[in-house]
């Protein structure tokens, strides 16, 4: 289980069965629950309780394998739709969940769309690289709070310290970023730089 931090919102990820392999070799992908489960009366279990053996690395299961590969297949499913523009998944109903229904999700799946790139291009620096651009060019944090949020209870001089080396860092980061995107994707390249 992952979660990332965006906008705001706090978006949690399972790792799942995806495909096998033509050698044969079981392949696994990141997604997001489609239909998150809403418990089983058979296990005794509530919808929290078997979401989080569900993100239990160590517990395993026969109910739990088939569950995550029809997660896997909702999701591919959604996904594959979404990509070919199907008509028949534009006009699904999607239950927003702190919201009413809506018909149209377009604005969604762009910001999800724009969340899966980001993503793609901070998964070219480190992670604690791609934590930090979060950080400063999401969340808005200058440097000097990101160092005071790893330093807890650290003096002046060490907060000013590691602000200078988490700002060069980002720059550095951001420089690679751009690079990658001119020569990999131009046409995401914006004309003044990232």
């Amino acid at each position: 289980m992952r979660t990332k931090k965006v906008g705001g919102k706090v978006y949690t990820q399972i790792y799942v069965p995806s495909t096998v392999s033509k050698d044969g070799t079981q392949n696994y992908a990141w997604i997001e629950l489609v239909d998150p489960p809403t418990g089983d009366k058979k296990l005794g279990l509530s919808a929290d309780e078997v979401l989080a053996l569900l993100y239990d690395q160590t517990y395993v299961s026969d109910w739990k394998i088939a569950y995550l590969r029809e997660a896997y297949l909702e999701f591919r499913a959604m996904e594959n739709a979404r990509n070919r523009s199907d008509v028949s998944y534009s006009d699904w109903e999607v239950e927003v969940h702190d919201g009413p229904q809506y018909l149209n999700v377009s604005v969604h799946e762009e910001q999800i769309d724009s969340e899966l790139v980001v993503d793609w291009l901070l998964s070219q620096v480190s992670a604690k690289q791609a934590d930090h651009i979060r950080l400063h060019v999401f969340e808005g944090l200058s440097f000097v709070q990101i160092a005071r949020d790893e330093l807890l209870g650290a003096g002046e001089a060490d907060v000013t310290k590691r602000a200078n080396s988490i700002g060069r860092s980002v720059k550095r980061a951001l420089k690679k970023l751009r690079e990658f995107i001119e020569q990999e994707c131009p046409d995401l390249a914006p004309g003044g730089g990232v």
